[in-house]
């Protein structure tokens, strides 16, 4: 499950949203995008599934962590880790559910908007992810026949790094 959008265009609760409406309005869209959209196209894909299925949700390290404004990206995230464990509960006998939490992962394609040197640094690996880091990560909890419920942080060590004010 790896439908995902962002904050709205007028999203977050910082962003001058005028209107209590427009703010719900947008914080649904992201809940229903990145959270339900999970819990439904898992029940549709329930009947169809076959002995040894799996089922990866896709996260973020915005599940453990945020920045201004990304109230309802960060809730709809860190529901989906609190699906992922429910539905691994739930589906035991059918299917093993796991999680990855992706920190930067440089999916642009305008040279403008690529990390800088310094971005890249900033991961204790020296570099922001990529989307065959992902996969890779997906083909992994593909073979491993006895991890249910796991979240797989991957996110080149930020999460692990402290960071002081300067």
């Amino acid at each position: 499950n790896n439908a995902g959008i962002s904050n709205h265009v007028r999203g977050g609760t910082a962003s001058g949203v005028e209107s209590e409406a427009e703010l719900l309005e947008d914080f649904q869209l992201v809940i229903n995008t990145n959270l339900t959209s999970a819990f439904f196209m898992t029940r549709a894909c329930h009947p169809h599934f076959v002995e040894g299925a799996n089922i990866i949700n896709i996260s973020s390290t915005r599940a453990r962590m945020s920045e201004p404004g990304s109230e309802a990206y960060a809730s709809a995230k860190a529901g989906l880790v609190g699906l992922t464990h429910s539905l691994a509960v739930s589906y035991h006998k059918q299917a093993r559910v796991n999680c990855i939490l992706p920190g930067w992962i440089d999916t642009e394609t305008d040279p403008e908007s690529k990390p800088t040197p310094e971005e890249h640094d900033f991961h204790l690996t020296g570099r922001a992810g990529s989307p065959a880091d992902v996969a890779q990560t997906c083909l992994f909890l593909l073979d491993q026949g006895f991890m249910t419920g796991a979240e797989i942080v991957l996110d080149g060590g930020v999460t692990r790094k402290m960071i002081y004010p300067e």
